[in-house]
């Protein structure tokens, strides 16, 4: 009797490790590693080469999923054109594998197999912090944060300094610091809480006299 053929093995989700016919656990860790410093675009298209376009991921997880899976050795995808010569760099750094930064691509590749089979001991002190693509990602509103910080600093450092009893600047403090249409709005914490808006010629005039007069009195005002 002719026997029913079995059904071929399903293949690994995106989130499971499949070991490829050329690829340790360990490498396939490392070669995970490596391919997060690669943009999204860069990962399609490296999947497009290592597949001969026979796989269509979705997201950045699925491409790097495929490409372990498709790839013979640690040789065959590293020497790949799409994994640059920066990439590797970088990841090395990551780990704290000091190479120098004129060293060849294929000088780097030996440097990360000799890694990934154990010759190499890198402590955890050594490691310096590189960004990798997720690591890249972040809100606009994170930059507006930072900014304002580094303004307020800034800023404040300098109205500080026109305190007579203040640590002085070198840098004087006038309007060549603000734009033109500038405008100050001036709070007072006092008994009752009342604002002053200021146009743009003479705000920061009135601000430096309104601080050094508060100085004098002795004002409750909060600056």
């Amino acid at each position: 009797p002719v026997g029913e053929a079995a059904a071929p093995p399903a293949p690994a989700g995106p989130g499971q490790v499949m070991a490829s016919a050329g690829l340790s656990e360990r490498e396939q860790a490392g070669c995970r590693q490596l391919l997060e410093f690669l943009e999204t675009e860069e990962l399609l298209a490296l999947t497009d080469t290592v597949t001969n376009r026979l796989v269509h991921p979705e997201n950045r997880q699925e491409a790097i999923h495929a490409i372990l899976v498709y790839s013979q050795s640690v040789e065959e995808l590293l020497r790949r054109r799409k994994v640059y010569r920066d990439t590797i760099f970088k990841y090395l750094a990551a780990q704290g594998i000091p190479v120098p930064p004129s060293s060849e691509k294929h000088l780097l590749i030996d440097r990360v197999k000799q890694y990934w089979s154990g010759q190499l001991a890198v402590s955890e002190d050594r490691k310096p912090h590189v960004e990798s693509h997720g690591e890249r990602k972040k809100s606009p509103q994170d930059d507006i944060h930072a900014l304002g910080e580094e303004f307020c600093q800034w800023y404040f450092e300098l109205l500080n300094s026109q305190h007579p009893l203040g640590v002085k600047s070198e840098e004087t403090w006038g309007p060549q610091h603000f734009w033109e249409d500038a405008k100050m709005k001036f709070c007072y914490n006092t008994l009752v809480k009342s604002e002053e808006t200021w146009g743009p010629q003479h705000f920061w005039e009135d601000a430096k006299m309104k601080f050094c007069y508060n100085t004098l009195v002795k004002s409750e005002e909060t600056w």
